[in-house]
This record gives C-alpha cells, sequence and structure tokens, in this order.
C-alpha cells in the first residue's frame, strides 16, 4: 500500500476528459501499482463525481507526477554542492 496525493488535474476545454496528477510515496513497483489501481477504478470515480450533477462527467486518466520527485533531486543535488564549497 503506498501513499497518493492528487497534485493537479488539466480538464479538457469542453470539459469532457480530465488528466489527473498523482504525487505517489513509495518505490517504482508501488507507484506504477497506485498508478494502475486508479486507472481501473475511473468508473467509480466518475460514478461519484455523477452524484454532483455536474453538465458532463470527465474520462479520467490519471498521471504520475513527477514534479515532487525532481524537487528531491535538485535539493539532493544542492546539498552536494553546499558539501563541495569552502567556508569562506
Amino acid at each position: 500500500m503506498s501513499l497518493c496525493n492528487i497534485t493537479a488535474v488539466d480538464l479538457s476545454n469542453d470539459y469532457r476528459h480530465a488528466r489527473v496528477y498523482v504525487s505517489v510515496i513509495g518505490d517504482a513497483k508501488q507507484k506504477e501499482e497506485a498508478i494502475k489501481a486508479l486507472n481501473h477504478a475511473e468508473g467509480f470515480f466518475r460514478h461519484e463525481l455523477g452524484r454532483l450533477n455536474l453538465k458532463y462527467v470527465p474520462s479520467l486518466t490519471f498521471y504520475f507526477d513527477t514534479g515532487a520527485q525532481y524537487s528531491q533531486h535538485i535539493e539532493e543535488l544542492l546539498r552536494t554542492v553546499r558539501k563541495d564549497t569552502p567556508e569562506e
């Protein structure tokens, strides 16, 4: 089991399609399984959204958001540079 957070949603201009970006905490296998499970449960999520009486209930596609992972990588690089830089 892994922890998932929705980080962004891109909705098409006609409101019929949504790209849902998710940050997943875990190893590569857990991340892949989480995205697969979310996409598999798309029907359930659409059903729940349908209770909101929207004009259109968008199709949902879930994607892994690499932004948090990229930020962590940059932070690690900055820490390495700080260690290698002599203090004045």
